[in-house]
């Protein structure tokens, strides 16, 4: 083998070590993260499938006893954006009558 050889063989290895440093200490933190929290989103209906507007929505965390409410929109549909994780107790009721639904975990 030449002394041309080796050296190039060298630097060629030193070149690939150097991007593989370089691909790894660039890559996205986000990629080590996990998701602490989620979206509870759905429609209201009735037994008939008739959406129901209006409808008050609460969630509360049974372990830290703290609550987050909505309300449905003219079409039924509601939307509560960042739920801790945990176990929760689901209301949801229709001004004036009892509740729709109630119950969770």
């Amino acid at each position: 083998m030449s002394l041309r050889f080796c050296k190039s063989v060298i630097l060629l290895t030193a070149l690939i070590a150097v991007a593989g440093i370089l691909l790894v200490g660039t890559a996205p933190s986000a990629m080590a993260q996990t998701a602490s929290q989620g979206t509870l989103a759905g429609t209201v209906s009735d037994q008939q499938g008739a959406v129901i507007p209006g409808a008050e929505i609460r969630i509360q965390n049974t372990a830290t006893g703290s609550f987050v409410g909505t309300m449905s929109n003219a079409d039924g549909r509601y939307i509560i954006p960042n739920v801790q994780p945990g176990t929760y107790d689901v209301t949801i009721k229709k001004a004036g009558s009892p509740p729709l639904v109630t119950g969770g975990r």
